[in-house]
């Protein structure tokens, strides 16, 4: 994908950064969504730092988990009871090593 087009919304970044995830890979670093939205690393991390502290990701050993909330906001692939317990399951287990 290409860089970043001038004036480009911040809201439309976010929602980049959102596509970058799929069912199958909920889980990525900031350097493999930079490559997959074309952000600049410094603006995927700070967008990503944003969205962490409003809860639509959460950080876990390095890599950005899709929680349920963001998911449903922006790419619906389930049910949000499934969601919120398989992902509460796949983040505890993270956590435990």
């Amino acid at each position: 994908m290409v860089r970043t087009q001038r004036g480009e919304s911040v809201l439309a970044r976010a929602v980049r950064i959102f596509e970058a995830f799929t069912p199958e890979e909920s889980a990525l670093t900031v350097s493999e969504i930079s490559r997959r939205t074309g952000l600049h690393v410094a603006t995927a991390s700070r967008l990503v730092a944003e969205l962490v502290s409003y809860g639509f990701l959460t950080r876990v050993d390095g890599r950005e988990h899709l929680l349920p909330y963001g998911t449903m906001a922006f790419n619906a692939f389930g049910p949000r009871n499934d969601l919120v317990a398989a992902d509460a399951h796949r983040v505890a287990e993270l956590s435990a090593g």
